[in-house]
């Protein structure tokens, strides 16, 4: 028990040293936004996923930190897979919790991008546990899967916006 408080701390402090991670992320950010005011809807949207593979990055080397982490401080093997989920997805939980929603596509789309860390996190659990693994082997399946999913949720929204114009 006094092992899992490591975990909790590490829940707790992660969102702040992560938002920091994330920040370079901008650089992605304003050209799609300013392609996508001047109309140039593909680009803009290379440039949208460009910033959500590095979200993606950000996300796969704090997981397979947290996997490789508590796996091997922990003795039981299901404690670990469950406590390394938990800590690896509750920073990203959280953040996404404090983002506004302003309307049914906001909420959509925040949950896709939910959705997509979590399979992705699952995936790479399941991939750890199987075949085992080196951090940067771990973390670069997470960020194949996470890639995948994301077109997946950019199309989803496109689909979406299409719909409600």
């Amino acid at each position: 028990m006094l092992v899992s408080g490591h975990y909790y701390c590490a829940s707790v402090i992660a969102p702040f040293g992560m938002a920091l991670a994330m920040m370079p992320g901008v650089i992605f950010a304003f050209p799609a936004v300013s392609l996508e005011e001047k109309g140039f809807k593909l680009l803009s949207r290379t440039f949208a996923w460009f910033g959500s593979l590095y979200l993606g990055v950000v996300f796969a080397g704090w997981s397979a930190y947290i996997f490789i982490y508590v796996m091997n401080t922990t003795s039981s093997f299901w404690g670990g897979v469950f406590a390394s989920f938990g800590t690896a997805i509750s920073p990203i939980a959280y953040m996404a919790s404090k983002e506004p929603i302003q309307n049914e596509f906001e909420s959509v789309n925040q949950t896709l991008t939910m959705l997509t860390a979590q399979i992705s996190l699952l995936m790479m659990l399941v991939m750890g546990v199987l075949n085992g693994g080196t951090m940067y082997e771990i973390g670069t399946f997470y960020m194949m899967v996470f890639a995948v999913l994301s077109i997946i949720h950019m199309t989803i929204s496109n689909l979406l916006v299409t719909e409600s114009n």
